[in-house]
């Protein structure tokens, strides 16, 4: 039987599916006669909605017959949410069903009034009621109502009464879990809303101190919700949009706004107003900028600088008043002024790499190179490899390719990895000496290898047997190198990590499939008893190369043996068996 569109579709359905703000945008859209090749197939409908361009709208009803499904090829719609476009569509499809129905029937078709429309018609007491009895089931709604009320005729604003009513909004007495964040983004946005009629009616001063007051709220709030959605953020980034609008308007005491904004950034928790010197240069003007900047050297005085080596718990109050200083100096194009900022803090290798690249990309080649060379000296037993890389890559551009390459074999040697390598082998093409020294770094390598291996069977006890030496790095060299049978070689003798013997099985299928198979069975058991969904298709996946493998060697009357003892031994894990029955081999 064909669903029944009636049934699914109404004007309630459509403003329930949309809500208030997107159900309105979406009637306009319909009155601005915007939806176009409406047609009606197989239980459900589509139409061709103009917007900022053309969109896609669908309809239907899923196959069971239980439920409206929708798409739309909009924004919000690829988001799953019920759009503008959507409700178009839904209020375009409810007229031509009136209309039809009424041609069908040899009546003069009426006028299909909207819920807007219907309520334009009604009598102001009728109206009053209708509001009333929405409101006394609904705490939302009636704070709304509270808000609009706090606007007087005469164009004044009960600014504590506007207050309370933004409070109730934003603070929240339980917990809001990642599932409730939406709705709670919602009625928030819906509250802003309001904040930006008041601007645009020219209550710039009101609001402005309305958005503070808000976003005073909004720090307490975070601390009462799991925000992985990000809503939050984009409420923050909304109030602090009005705020900046309504103050470019209002044009308060721009000294007095720099002190506001300043404690504000110092003492958020939440980098609220984050920037504030570069994102409100343009209200502060010269005086607040001095102000702003007053306060902040004021601050920085009282900073201890920190040398190489010391050990620092992270400082949030540190960490945001030397963002604003940096922020200040970058407005102002002051190289040396941002460097010193900078030099406060020498504690990491990155810190002197930040102020040696500071000084390259203005042109003071030596300064830079000054300052790489302390931050090597300042952390040679543990040097960061990307310092490394920057001072080499200066002394090669000195033509000091010796200085360079010893400096690049020093990092190695202390923690010979495969990145540390890639490095050598980078810097040792540009003199054209790669050769001899990747002979070295094997040497070293394997030099490494047998002193940890000595090292542990020293060892007494279990610290003995778990301990894992294998030749791992070796496998992974010689595999970028593209010498697939060395890489086989040093796991046959050393052994490497399981990811590692998948790839040297991938890519010696063709050449040696005998040994490929029996890496492949060695590894399936554990790529199963990872027990998680993703690991039983891996395994599934790994189970056919298995059988193309065997088929390949003429050993293709042991694949069904071979997988009814894997099965056995597996029987437990469902999810694995289903898959294996759905794949029919045996």
């Amino acid at each position: 039987m064909k669903p029944d569109l009636h049934q699914y579709i109404s004007e309630f359905t459509l403003r329930r599916l949309a809500g208030s703000l997107c159900y309105r945008h979406g009637v306009e859209y319909f009155r601005d006669s915007r939806v176009r090749s409406l047609k009606e197939k197989s239980g459900g409908i589509t139409a061709s909605v103009m917007g900022s361009e053309k969109y896609r709208a669908q309809l239907k009803i899923d196959k069971a017959g239980r439920e409206l499904e929708f798409s739309c090829s909009c924004t919000d719609g690829l988001e799953g949410k019920f759009c503008k476009h959507l409700v178009a569509t839904g209020l375009q499809w409810l007229d031509k069903q009136q209309k039809d129905s009424a041609k069908s029937s040899g009546k003069k078709a009426g006028i299909h009034l909207t819920v807007p429309e219907w309520l334009a018609r009604q009598r102001k007491s009728v109206l009053v009621d209708l509001i009333l009895e929405h409101a006394d089931d609904d705490d939302d709604y009636w704070n709304w109502l509270e808000m609009h009320a706090s606007l007087y005729d005469d164009g004044t604003i009960d600014l504590e009464r506007m207050k309370k009513c933004l409070g109730n909004v934003i603070l929240v007495d339980d917990f809001i879990d990642y599932d409730d964040g939406y709705d709670y983004f919602c009625r928030v946005e819906n509250a802003l809303d309001i904040l930006e009629n008041l601007l645009e009616r020219g209550h710039a001063q009101e609001v402005m101190e309305l958005a503070e007051h808000s976003l005073r709220n909004v720090e307490l709030a975070m601390h009462s919700m799991d925000d992985s959605g990000g809503y939050m953020r984009d409420i923050v980034s909304g109030l602090i949009d009005i705020h900046h609008r309504a103050c470019i308007k209002a044009r308060p005491n721009r000294k007095d706004l720099a002190r506001r904004l300043f404690e504000w950034e110092l003492g958020s928790e939440h980098d609220i107003f984050s920037g504030a010197a570069e994102t409100y240069a343009d209200v502060l003007d010269k005086e607040g900028l001095a102000e702003y900047r007053r306060l902040a050297e004021k601050a920085w005085t009282a900073v201890k600088p920190l040398g190489p080596g010391e050990k620092a718990q992270f400082d949030s109050y540190r960490y945001r008043l030397r963002h604003i200083m940096e922020t200040l100096a970058r407005r102002e194009g002051n190289i040396d002024f941002l460097a010193e900022i900078k030099k406060s803090d020498l504690t990491r290798p990155v810190c002197f790499l930040e102020i040696a690249q500071l000084y390259q990309e203005a042109g003071r080649d030596d300064e830079a190179l000054v300052w790489a060379e302390r931050g090597v000296r300042a952390f040679e037993k543990d040097p960061d490899m990307r310092l490394v890389d920057f001072l080499a890559d200066a002394y090669h551009r000195k033509g000091a390719h010796e200085k360079a390459l010893n400096l690049v074999w020093m990092s190695f040697t202390l923690n010979p990895g495969l990145a540390r390598y890639q490095s050598l082998k980078s810097h040792a093409r540009r003199s054209r000496s790669w050769a001899v020294w990747r002979d070295k770094a094997i040497a070293l390598i394997r030099e490494h290898l047998e002193l940890k291996k000595v090292s542990r069977d020293r060892r007494k006890g279990p610290m003995r047997l778990y301990t894992r030496i294998d030749h791992s790095l070796l496998v992974q060299i010689y595999l970028e190198e593209n010498d697939v049978d060395s890489a086989w070689n040093e796991a046959r003798k050393g052994g490497c990590s399981e990811s590692l013997w998948m790839q040297l099985a991938l890519r010696r299928e063709k050449s040696h499939p005998e040994d490929s198979l029996q890496v492949y069975r060695q590894q399936i058991g554990s790529v199963i008893n990872r027990k998680n969904n993703d690991a039983y298709h891996e395994a599934v996946r790994l189970l056919g190369r298995i059988r193309d493998l065997m088929i390949r060697l003429g050993r293709e009357k042991d694949f069904g043996p071979y997988l009814r003892e894997l099965g056995a031994e597996h029987s437990r894990k469902r999810n694995f068996m289903k898959l294996l029955e759905k794949k029919k081999w045996i």
